[in-house]
């Protein structure tokens, strides 16, 4: 839902480099015979690939590392992690996900990572809180981290920083789980959000919720639904299950019904007309009023606070 686009991400996603490439490098060394055994369709040992790609698998765009290893690398690990039965893992697949250690989360600071970020709310829902508590040696709280690409599908991403995405427990585990996302069919928070491509609105069924929201639906849609973006949009929110939780938000929806009703557009002009030092334009007006950002940029740390901003635009 919310793009991450504009985060401090690229001195992050350094840091991560910087954190974890030497750990990789003596892991690679380290079961370089295991490794082996196998060969890219190019010719290369697969340590020696890997240590001459590290950088891109660990923190390089994930559609562009897609395109350029997938044929090289799909005959290896497909036979190893895509068609494997629940049974004992192969040497292979063991040394692989040892050297890409990211369930290791306190071997490469998962806490310190998380909160360098800054980022303190779900990108997908925009609901849910993803405060970090504690550090990696006296663990309490933190985000979860959602492999957008499937690292059995794709498991030379499964250490890459841009394929982890934070996310709360909600929308990673429980409504996503296991369910594959792809970059042709959903959102893909490093690259866009929803923005105005959708919009929250709500649909009372009676008169009295017309004016208190609370016997209402709460919706989010696309506004071009077959346009290729809305289509992407409209997967993100099955897939999520968006409107499922947000249909929980109506003492929220009164709380912003409420305050349009006393301080509607034109009492806002009229107030600032009348107390220019007040306020230095509409948009300090609006948070002051409804205790949400205004910009966009700024959503990814304020729960609901696009369905704060839609809502509001949606009764003006």
């Amino acid at each position: 839902m919310i793009s991450l686009s504009n985060i401090n991400h690229k001195n992050t996603a350094q840091d991560f480099y910087d954190l974890v490439k030497n750990e990789v490098l003596d892991r690679l060394a380290c079961e370089e015979a295991n490794l082996n055994i196998q060969k890219t369709t190019n010719g290369y040992d697969l340590t020696k690939y890997l240590e001459k790609h590290l950088k891109e698998f660990l923190i390089g765009d994930v559609e562009k590392c897609v395109k350029s290893h997938e044929n090289n690398l799909r005959p290896i690990l497909k036979n190893h992690f895509v068609n494997t039965k629940p049974k004992t893992p192969s040497p292979f697949k063991v040394a692989f996900q040892y050297v890409f250690f990211y369930e290791s989360y306190d071997k490469w600071s998962a806490y310190k990572i998380i909160k360098k970020l800054d980022i303190h709310c779900c990108p997908y829902c925009n609901r849910t809180y993803i405060t970090t508590l504690g550090n990696d040696k006296n663990k309490f709280a933190r985000a979860d981290f959602d492999h957008f690409l499937p690292k059995s599908r794709y498991p030379y991403l499964r250490f890459n920083f841009y394929n982890l995405i934070p996310s709360c427990l909600i929308c990673n585990q429980r409504a996503k789980g296991q369910k594959p996302t792809n970059l042709e069919e959903y959102i893909y928070p490093y690259k866009e959000g929803f923005d105005n491509h959708a919009k929250f609105s709500y649909l009372p069924k009676s008169y009295n919720s017309l004016k208190d929201g609370f016997d209402s639906d709460i919706i989010i849609k696309p506004d071009s639904p077959q346009s290729q973006i809305g289509k992407k949009i409209q997967k993100n929110i099955d897939l999520f299950r968006l409107n499922q939780q947000y249909s929980m938000h109506h003492t929220e929806l009164n709380f912003i019904l409420e305050k349009k009703s006393k301080h509607s557009d034109g009492y806002i002009k009229e107030l600032m007309d009348a107390f220019p030092n007040l306020f230095k334009d509409e948009i300090e007006a609006y948070e002051y009023i409804f205790g949400k950002p205004y910009e966009e940029k700024e959503y990814i740390n304020s729960p609901l606070a696009k369905f704060f901003k839609d809502i509001h635009e949606d009764i003006s």
